[in-house]
């Protein structure tokens, strides 16, 4: 078979790598037959399978195997995870299936509320049992899909039910705040589906014999062997991810079965593997480094590119610093200093003011073995070689400062070697960086993902441009480009513009999409010297902080927000009271439009018509028995749009579903869907919606007596969840009090417990009640926001059922809430 033509730009970057002292070799290795000439040379190349593995090469990701191992120990010698002591695997496994699995609760009650009263027959050993199946469920979860602390509650919840339960181990606490995977929403959707999974998985290694299950869980085709047989509905993530935790060097980490398809046909062109991708361990090269550690991930470059379309987010990157580089003039290369040459080398680091270049100045000077250190430099793995300098100098303040001086240094020995300044780590792992990076993350591990950045950057510029830069080129021009003040360009004003939405997360736009921007129209912008008004935020960090979303995946559910919004150009915010919906609603849109004079607010009742909202009759004021036709909001605001159309404007529409929609909306069903349509209004008038102008609508979930949302229009919208307890929900109210009233963390306890009595989900209550002033964070007005504030509505709702409302008093749920953080703190 030949390789694909259309696929040379994602195979050159794999060729380059291959043929690196024999760079003549790539046209004809894509000339002739790709397999009847190359295949057993190439595979026998790529035969070091005995380095190369699936497991992460971050130290940071280690006590996640490290757990995993400890829980395998823990299946073989028939030990609790948590404490070390006996536990009966088989009886406990049978106990489950029993009480969880063979007497499924199909109740509307929350996941934990179901689990308790399944679980209440059950010993404590079957609930020990489940903590810690729910403690591997949970396991592999990076931070973006679900925060340590969040976990550990889960956890703790369940080990409340019972008095006698151990709490989660220090020793394995750390695995929580780590990870290897971002997961899906189905993940979590269907933990009851895999927890049966973890359940049935156990009993089958449990009711082996001794021998049998050592073998099993030492030996990766006897465990495959097992962990597919087991037949559980929607448990895939999980068992693909148990068999990397515990078997990484033959097991990939992806709980995607769509991208194992992707991968499968597309490396079926490119190499001859049985069609399983956990094969492809032993016939690719690794493509992440850290020291000994050689890393396979088909999610990093440039095996990414070979099974995954360079996406638009990245094509984007590559459009505007393609721009950028037009107008970059060319670097000049200053010779390398020597390594026992100090003095040369302190130069660029005096020129950075921080403490790291502080600390490295300082053991320069102190230490003897600085010169030997730093002529390893050119031989050493990078990133590795970056945290060994770390301890050398010991540092331990910012990692983003320190990655920033080594680089610094590093450069002036090689100029080969990329610099990264601190002010752009953030914003390059974030936007090109396809590998997380955790909060506790070295600057090695730090460095290790800016430069698969780099090589990110570097196929998208290959895809869209035909491009092929340096890693050293690459770093300076994706900081030229997130540095660029596009008033000092020869661009046009909508360049210039675009450029900044871009650039600060308003919009997800390319240089290509200027292009379509009418032409006859005069620009109507800030002058130069003008600033935004300080309340609206400028970037979508700012926005971000504005809004509290502090847990890692609350920027991504943002960015996804705003790309969903800006691409359907119309939708809705929904969820239960105290999620903030409306406050979320006009960020949003002053972010977007950055004035508040060009976002229109509305809100529905049930007395609004048609004529309230886009044009009708009304009495005139100046004369007696006529009637003026008066534009409403949406025209008003069209209007305006119409006569901005390089800015974007915002209606919102809060509680929308409290109106009759149909006859509110009128002909705009219509026009919502196809936009570029003209259409003939009630009163004769003929309508276009212009295409900057955008509707958030905002939808209360627990109000029953309110009709949902028609079909018709629901197509028209894209919905997006607010709910207490998900993202970008979670964590605010830890952060606000951590930060406000370190004293009154309970609350955030006392929500959860709330909430999970509740059950169910579009009744739970949000933390907004709780976001209190610095100067009313008190107590006492926490009490007074539940009573008479939250209380009334769960009066309601749980009308006749007085044992519900009595566990559901501020008190009662105060009480549980810090004897659990007092339990806690105990053990």
């Amino acid at each position: 078979m030949s390789p694909n033509p259309s696929k040379d730009r994602y195979v050159q970057p794999l060729l380059r790598f291959i043929f690196e002292d024999e760079p003549q070799n790539i046209d004809l290795f894509l000339t002739f037959d790709f397999w009847s000439r190359y295949r057993d040379a190439a595979k026998k190349e790529w035969q070091i399978s005995d380095i190369v593995s699936f497991r992460a090469s971050r130290p940071s990701a280690d006590p996640v195997y490290e757990a995993a191992n400890a829980w395998r120990d823990a299946l073989i010698n028939d030990q609790s995870l948590f404490t070390g002591e006996p536990l009966d695997y088989r009886a406990a496994t049978a106990e489950l299936v029993t009480h969880y699995i063979d007497s499924p609760d199909l109740s509307n009650a929350s996941f934990f509320e179901k689990l308790e009263s399944q679980l209440t027959p059950a010993s404590s050993v079957a609930v020990q049992l489940t903590a810690e199946l729910l403690y591997l469920y949970v396991l592999p979860m990076l931070p973006d899909s679900m925060r340590g602390d969040t976990k550990m509650k889960q956890l703790n919840t369940v080990l409340t039910w019972r008095a006698d339960l151990q709490t989660v181990p220090d020793a394995r606490i750390a695995a929580l705040n780590s990870g290897i995977v971002n997961v899906g929403t189905a993940y979590l959707t269907y933990r009851w589906r895999g927890l049966e999974f973890l359940i049935r998985l156990t009993a089958a290694l449990a009711n082996q014999d001794m021998a049998a299950r050592r073998q099993a869980l030492s030996d990766w085709h006897s465990f495959r062997s097992i962990s597919s047989s087991i037949d559980v509905p929607a448990s895939k993530s999980i068992r693909q991810l148990v068999e990397h935790m515990l078997f990484p060097d033959h097991a990939m980490a992806s709980s995607s079965t769509e991208d194992r398809n992707k991968m499968a046909s597309a490396f079926s062109e490119i190499v001859d593997f049985d069609g399983d991708p956990n094969s492809l361990v032993a016939v690719l090269d690794a493509n992440l480094h850290y020291g000994d550690r050689h890393e396979l991930n088909l999610y990093a470059a440039p095996h990414r590119f070979l099974w995954k379309e360079v996406g638009e987010s990245l094509r984007d990157w590559a459009g505007w610093a393609t721009l950028v580089l037009e107008g970059t003039t060319e670097a000049t290369v200053h010779l390398p200093i020597a390594p026992n040459d100090l003095n040369g080398l302190r130069s660029p680091l005096v020129e950075l003011h921080t403490d790291a270049a502080s600390a490295i100045l300082t053991w320069l000077e102190e230490d003897e073995a600085a010169a030997a250190f730093l002529a390893k430099a050119e031989t050493a793995e990078p990133a590795r070689y970056i945290d060994q300098f770390c301890d050398n100098v010991r540092f331990r303040g910012d990692t983003a400062e320190f990655v920033e001086a080594a680089t610094v240094l590093l450069n002036a020995l090689d100029p080969s070697v990329p610099v990264f300044f601190r002010t752009h780590v953030p914003t390059i792992v974030e936007k090109l960086g396809n590998i997380h990076l955790s909060s506790n993350a070295t600057p090695g591990e730090a460095f290790q993902v800016l430069l698969e950045a780099m090589e990110s950057l570097s196929a998208g510029l290959l895809d869209r441009e035909g491009l092929d830069l340096t890693i050293a080129s690459l770093a300076n021009l994706a900081q030229e480009t997130l540095g660029l003040n596009p008033s000092d360009t020869d661009w046009s004003l909508e360049l210039q513009q675009a450029f900044r939405d871009w650039r600060d997360g308003r919009k997800r736009i390319s240089p290509d999409d200027v292009e379509s921007l009418p032409e006859d129209h005069t620009p109507q912008r800030v002058a130069p010297n003008q600033t935004a008004q300080p309340s609206v935020p400028q970037t979508i960090d700012a926005l971000a902080h504005s809004l509290n979303f502090v847990s890692p995946g609350s920027k991504t559910w943002l960015e996804l927000t705003r790309d969903l919004l800006t691409e359907k150009r119309q939708l809705i915010l929904q969820g239960p009271p105290g999620t903030g919906k409306t406050f979320v609603a006009r960020k949003l849109a002053n972010f977007l439009a950055q004035d508040p004079s060009r976002v229109t607010l509305v809100q529905f009742h049930p007395a609004t018509s048609y004529e309230d909202f886009v044009q009708g009759l009304r009495p005139s004021r100046e004369q007696s028995g006529r009637f003026d036709l008066l534009d409403g909001p949406l025209l008003k605001a069209a209007d305006q749009a119409r006569q901005e159309p390089s800015e974007t404007h915002v209606i919102i529409i809060d509680e929308i579903n409290r109106a009759n929609l149909p006859a509110v909306f009128g002909e705009l069903y219509f026009l919502l869907e196809y936009r570029n349509e003209e259409v003939t209004l009630n009163y004769g008038d003929t309508f276009r919606l212009p295409p900057n102008l955008l509707f958030i609508g905002t939808m209360n979930t627990a109000d029953r007596s309110v009709a949902s949302i028609d079909a018709a229009l629901r197509r028209r919208f894209v919905i997006r969840d607010l709910r207490p307890g998900e993202l970008p929900m979670d964590g605010v109210l830890d952060q606000w009090l951590s930060t406000r009233a370190p004293e009154l963390t309970w609350l955030s306890t006392l929500l959860t417990h709330a909430n999970e009595l509740i059950g169910d989900p579009d009744q739970h209550i949000g933390p907004s009640h709780f976001l209190l002033p610095d100067d009313k964070l008190t107590d006492e007005n926490a009490m007074r926001a539940w009573e008479f504030t939250v209380m009334p509505t769960l009066r309601e709702f749980f009308y006749g059922q007085p044992e519900v409302v009595e566990k559901l008093q501020f008190d009662t749920l105060r009480a549980r809430a810090m004897g659990a953080v007092d339990d806690v703190e105990t053990e």
